[in-house]
């Protein structure tokens, strides 16, 4: 159950991020963005299959997870502050919206 909780919740990121693309880059743009961020996650896919268990064998699996841990929350910080730039971009395009019209 948990397991399932965790994909559904990737699953949720995934859409929350293309739609923040989708806000902040031009239609035009839009596929040459989408084709960067998914060659950016099968590069990381990759690297993560092949550096994974050299990583597990070296410092043993406890340590593997406190390391899996520690770059969870990281992610979760750079979340809260895309989130927070994310934020003022839109007030700041409704103000510069409203002063034009």
């Amino acid at each position: 159950m948990c397991g399932r909780l965790l994909i559904g919740f990737a699953d949720s990121m995934t859409i929350i991020q293309q739609t923040i693309m989708c806000c902040w880059f031009p239609t035009s743009r839009l596929p040459y963005v989408f084709g960067i961020m998914l060659f950016l996650v099968k590069i990381i896919r990759a690297i993560n299959d092949n550096v994974a268990s050299v990583i597990n064998n070296e410092i043993g699996l406890v340590a593997f997870f406190w390391i899996g841990f520690t770059l969870c929350i990281f992610s979760l910080m750079c979340s809260y502050v895309l989130a927070q730039i994310h934020e003022s971009v839109i007030d700041n395009t409704l103000t510069e919206n409203k002063t034009n019209q």
